[in-house]
């Protein structure tokens, strides 16, 4: 009677464990399916979303560089161009369209805006002073 109750305790424990053991392996597999679920709507629901508000946002940014005072290091005039080199940054051409009247050594302030052209930064500039 004894075995028969130990054989009996230990086929419930068997059958408990594999059912426990079951129901882990669904509820794990359902938090990564509800997990790649989520991922994909904020995907699928957020690159629109971000797209919509890229063109609400405006660039009149403070942080973006306007106005550049320096020193002429070289002027460069070419048929409908002219690129300075200013002295603090000389690694970021200044380019004006007019035929600005600027020798080297001068003192300028420029005013502009940073574009990218063929790839590198330049500062095209409105208004030379």
């Amino acid at each position: 009677m004894i075995y028969k109750d130990c054989v009996f305790q230990t086929e419930n424990l068997r059958k408990n464990f594999r059912r426990t053991y079951k129901e882990q392996k669904q509820k794990k597999s359902m938090n990564e399916r509800m997990l790649l679920i989520t991922a994909l709507l904020c995907i699928v629901l957020g690159l629109p979303i971000l797209y919509i508000a890229s063109h609400f946002v405006s660039s009149d940014d403070p942080r973006v560089l306007t106005e550049l005072t320096g020193i002429v290091e070289r002027v460069t005039a070419k048929e409908k161009v002219t690129i300075i080199s200013v002295k603090p940054i000389t690694a970021i051409p200044v380019v004006s369209f007019d035929k600005p009247n600027v020798k080297k050594g001068e003192k300028i302030t420029v005013k502009g805006q940073l574009e990218s052209y063929n790839g590198k930064l330049e500062f095209v500039a409105d208004e030379l002073s």
